[in-house]
């Protein structure tokens, strides 16, 4: 099979179109060895191996497959100050994610996932990302989810059939710590790039820990240097999945509500989207990465167990209640010492008044 190979600076509509793939098994040069690490609305994440020879170990790849046809169907609404701009098909998502990637690689960021090539078929676009690890934290029917404030598994998130022998990583403050300043690190970045990512969740954080210390069911026998890293501090953190980001307009404002409702912040949903009534970019992540925060350190997040619309509810009550306010978090919370840098860090990120909220940088420090 004769796979073209696209510099992400390029439009997806200057694509040569190639014969579709031989085996299911293969893309190019890659080999699948693990099925479904990831979806989305019109995607599929596969774990691919790097086949030829010259690579030893052989490197790991995710693989976003995206159906053309899907993207076609598909429409994405664009807002601006004045209201809709204008509606395209899932392409123009696409061609922005690709541009949004390739203008952060310039960063040089680590903790930024990056695009390793292209790959076009018929009917599918493959998008090849170097493999950055699992999800930090998974709150889905399929896998455990892991807390500081446990010793052990954490039930409200654990929902499979688990013996108690099975090995289970627990984060210590230290380690949800050391997370949170390369999530950060990121995040600045970003928004530096003048890049508002709006789907910062524990699903869209990768991390990547030597094997002793974290087992990930979704490979039932990986390879000994599975989750080998080589930073000192053995956790590499790595921000993924910019299929929502924008481009923040008017000096880092954005106009409409796209993201996940259990972490997006309160104002996206008390706002008509005018220019009198837009999105601060950065307090809009910050709000996400402090709940992203909060779900490490207690395996639970604390609006959880509500319908979409009554966590919409329940947000703008707050914003009319305590526009000055922060979050009020579950008992969970106090048993957290309050010595703790990233305690006090998380609670600022999840002030009500968006203004309130500390920018990536002002975070970060507060962790050195």
């Amino acid at each position: 099979m004769t796979v073209c190979m696209i510099q992400p600076s390029l439009s997806l509509d200057r694509t040569q179109i190639i014969k579709p793939k031989e085996s299911a098994n293969r893309v190019d040069c890659y080999r699948l060895i693990s099925t479904e690490i990831g979806e989305g609305t019109y995607s599929s994440v596969n774990l691919f191996q790097w086949a030829k020879e010259c690579s030893s170990p052989p490197d790991l790849f995710a693989v976003k497959s995206i159906s053309i046809m899907s993207l076609r169907s598909s429409q994405i609404p664009v807002y601006g100050p004045n209201g809709l701009v204008d509606v395209f098909s899932g392409r123009f998502q696409v061609d922005r994610e690709i541009d949004i990637l390739e203008k952060l690689s310039t960063s040089n960021s680590v903790h930024i996932i990056s695009i390793h090539e292209l790959l076009i078929e018929e009917d599918t676009i493959h998008i090849v990302y170097p493999y950055r690890g699992f999800p930090i934290m998974i709150y889905t029917d399929c896998v455990c989810a892991y807390s500081a404030c446990s010793d052990g598994r954490v039930e409200k998130f654990k929902v499979i059939e688990a013996t108690k022998s099975d090995p289970i990583h627990v984060f210590s403050i230290e380690d949800a710590t050391i997370c949170m300043r390369q999530l950060l690190s990121a995040v600045e970045v970003v928004h530096a790039h003048g890049v508002c990512h709006k789907d910062i969740k524990p699903e869209n954080v990768l991390i990547k820990v030597p094997l002793r210390r974290w087992w990930s069911r979704s490979l039932p026998n990986p390879p000994s240097d599975f989750h080998n890293c080589s930073e000192p501090s053995n956790i590499h953190v790595t921000l993924c999945d910019f299929n929502t980001a924008e481009f923040t307009q008017d000096g880092g404002k954005i106009y409409d509500a796209q993201g996940t409702v259990l972490f997006s912040p309160p104002e996206v949903f008390d706002r008509a989207f005018t220019e009198e009534q837009s999105i601060d970019a950065s307090a809009r992540d910050m709000w996400s990465v402090g709940m992203v925060g909060f779900a490490m350190l207690c395996g639970a997040l604390p609006i959880a167990g509500k319908s979409p619309i009554e966590i919409q509810l329940e947000l703008i009550g707050m914003i009319q209640d305590q526009p000055n306010g922060n979050l009020c978090l579950p008992s969970d919370w106090e048993s957290i010492p309050t010595t703790a840098p990233l305690k006090s860090t998380i609670e600022s990120m999840l002030s009500i008044d968006p203004l309130s909220r500390p920018s990536a940088t002002k975070a970060l420090d507060s962790l050195k």
